[in-house]
């Protein structure tokens, strides 16, 4: 009687337990891990079943259990020597993108258990040039932000394919995301994408303020940066009629208001193009106010904190005990007119209560006159 050779069993062996695949292309390992069959999966791995295999997706078993949140089958097939955690889908997504897919539900510890493995890629990137740190701050994901930062080799400053970078995706989804990278040293907040656009730009563009503020606190920012079109982040606030970010920005020592695009326009031309009162007076006051920030005596003129007032909004706030104001005074009311009613009418801010009896006496004495003119006329 023949009796096959024992290599060629195990080889037969082998290819049936990894060859057999339903209509999607799944192993018996994949499915396994799909149903949570935490048993079956350990006896699929110890019989040599191949942890690296793909479905039609390009699914592997480890996606799978990472889809489930299933933490007991990721750390089995996590210790398998073989196990390759860099591989991508067909969209690019690798498996450690699979465990953000759901932020609420998401299991942190199985997060950094996957971080710690061996020969990780924390910078892989997906179809469309995003990793997972940009895939964190989409998802609103602080807590595997501050896990992902403290992986070896993570590079914060990474673009996807149309240079965007997980801080300009902050500046648009999530301030807290935003203040976690910024804290990092080695993050380049003057980075620009493939349309010119810095961070700062783009927090302008979408009328930001809060995220602007955190932004401007930055070392090196570059306030002063152009995109393609060479627009400066004061020209698109002005353009658009975003009042505080204006104020933000004429607040910095450096802010050239006068710069222009490649049009030709300054910021001022763009405010007074859309009619942006409100921006069009802050710019108008620029000019005095920032000599007068960077004045270093205490005492300024009546005429001066009137200036000041003007470009703050508030005249009370301003004035102190004996008609000095300090530099560090000019700061507070800065801080403290953001939250103000910066989006009234500067006129109507100064003097409401002077501007209608105003009016009325003027109007009597066009009456007035009109009515002198007439009986002149039929006098004649």
């Amino acid at each position: 009687m023949y009796r096959m050779p024992k290599s060629k069993v195990n080889e037969m062996f082998f290819n049936a337990l990894n060859e057999k695949k339903d209509r999607e292309g799944n192993t018996q390992l994949i499915v396994a891990c799909q149903k949570g069959q935490l048993k079956k999966v350990q006896r699929l791995i110890r019989l040599g079943a191949y942890v690296n295999a793909q479905n039609k997706s390009g699914v592997t078993a480890l996606m799978k259990a990472l889809q489930n949140k299933d933490s007991k089958i990721v750390s089995a097939l996590l210790k398998t020597p073989d196990i390759d955690v860099n591989i991508k889908d067909l969209s690019g997504k690798p498996a450690l993108m699979y465990a953000l897919s759901d932020c609420y539900l998401m299991n942190l510890d199985m997060f950094s258990q996957l971080l710690k493995t061996p020969r990780l890629d924390v910078n892989i990137k997906d179809n469309f040039g995003n990793t997972t740190l940009i895939h964190t701050v989409v998802t609103h994901n602080a807590d595997a932000l501050s896990e992902l930062l403290k992986a070896p080799g993570i590079n914060v400053n990474a673009q996807n394919h149309t240079g965007m970078t997980a801080l300009m995706f902050a500046v648009i989804e999530d301030k807290k995301t935003m203040s976690t990278l910024l804290n990092e040293s080695k993050i380049d907040v003057n980075i620009k994408n493939y349309h010119g656009e810095t961070a700062l730009i783009i927090g302008a563009k979408y009328g930001v303020t809060g995220m602007v503020s955190e932004l401007l606190k930055a070392p090196n920012i570059d306030v002063n940066a152009q995109d393609n079109n060479g627009d400066t982040a004061l020209i698109i606030a002005a353009r658009r009629g975003y009042t505080r970010i204006v104020s933000e920005l004429l607040q910095m020592p450096d802010i050239a208001v006068s710069a222009k695009n490649k049009n030709e326009e300054t910021a001022f031309m763009c405010a007074k193009r859309e009619k942006h009162t409100e921006c069009i007076q802050l710019i108008k006051s620029w000019p005095l106010f920032s000599t007068l920030i960077s004045k270093q005596g205490n005492n300024l003129t009546k005429e001066e904190q009137e200036a000041i007032a003007k470009f703050t909004y508030d005249e009370k706030f301003l004035h102190s005990e004996n008609g000095a104001l300090q530099r560090r005074k000019i700061y507070q009311k800065l801080e403290y007119a953001k939250s103000l009613v910066l989006y009234k009418s500067l006129q109507t801010k100064l003097r409401p209560e002077e501007k209608e009896p105003d009016r009325k006496i003027l109007h009597q004495k066009r009456y007035q006159e009109h009515m002198i003119s007439q009986q002149s006329v039929h006098q004649r």
